[in-house]
């Protein structure tokens, strides 16, 4: 669990991870109970020859039980965050492509408004060729 940054983890999947622990630990917590009580079925007792020896075997077998969940659940976590990250990268690359076209979109638009309005400027220049000084001189500017 130390190679997941839980800070970048959503509600959703904090949620989900809580969940996923809560009933691996209920779930060892039962085979806990079943051993406590094959235990205490067995009369296992510690002057007995070699009761250390079943005792610490058996501690092994949960320990190694334990163990297997942990890499099997790390090894789902690895693998749920490399999918979120392909999606993640895929969304990215779609919406720059997106945001590209829009861009050059709204370009053409301003490039064909600008040539409208040069346009226009033009044909109103044309009909105030007859005008005066000053005003000639700031409509000239424009264009």
């Amino acid at each position: 669990m130390a190679d997941v940054d839980l800070r970048k983890l959503s509600k959703k999947e904090l949620i989900k991870l809580i969940q996923l622990q809560t009933d691996r630990a209920e779930r060892l917590e039962n085979e806990l109970a079943e051993l406590e009580d094959q235990l205490r079925e067995d009369n296992i007792e510690i002057d007995t020859a070699g009761s250390i020896t079943d005792a610490a075997k058996i501690v092994e077998s949960i320990f190694e039980d334990a163990e297997a969940e942990v890499a099997e659940y790390l090894e789902n976590i690895r693998r749920q965050t490399d999918s979120r990250d392909v999606i993640i990268r895929k969304a990215e690359a779609e919406s720059r492509s997106v945001a590209k076209k829009m861009i050059d979109e709204s370009e053409e638009r301003c490039r064909i408004r600008e040539r409208e309005a040069r346009e226009e400027l033009r044909m109103l220049w044309a009909q105030l060729r007859g005008g005066e000084g000053d005003e000639m001189d700031n409509l000239k500017d424009l264009i």
